[in-house]
């Protein structure tokens, strides 16, 4: 796929480039040596709450790190727009301008919470539960040690 040319954006972004390309390459590493591939989508919210108004989704190749960025990038300065990299692998022969479903996925890389508050699933106390069960594991492997 070739690259997405360079736009020259206005100046104001709410968009982090450094912290998008740390995890678009945290998901390149984990993903080495395993087949599929990325996709990145990209919705466009509508400010009345209704949420129907299209998107677009591109497919990007395990080590199209910068494809993947750019993707992300160049709705920097979207109004509404919503870019999401799913970080689980897709099959190679998923269909161009598809995002996939449930039976198109070939690996899992991480799992995430989706804590939207505008539609009232905040994630206080699931961060709080989390947590206390990131401590808990962390102590399993020293008390299995002194056993």
């Amino acid at each position: 796929m070739a690259p997405i040319p360079k736009i020259k954006q206005p100046s104001v972004s709410s968009f982090d480039e450094p912290a998008v390309r740390e995890d678009v390459e945290m998901l390149h590493r984990l993903a080495r040596g395993l087949q599929g591939k990325f996709v990145v989508s990209t919705f466009f919210a509508n400010p009345s709450g209704e949420d129907k108004g299209g998107g677009i989704i591109s497919h990007h190749a395990i080590g199209d790190i910068d494809g993947m960025v750019d993707a992300v990038m160049a709705h920097a300065t979207t109004p509404h727009a919503n870019c999401y990299v799913c970080p689980k692998l897709m099959r190679n022969s998923l269909e161009r301008g598809k995002k996939g479903a449930e039976a198109d996925v070939v690996a899992v890389l991480a799992l995430v919470a989706d804590m939207d508050e505008d539609r009232g699933f905040g994630g206080a106390s699931m961060v709080a539960s989390m947590k206390a069960r990131k401590a808990q594991a962390s102590v399993l492997p020293r008390l299995r040690r002194r056993l």
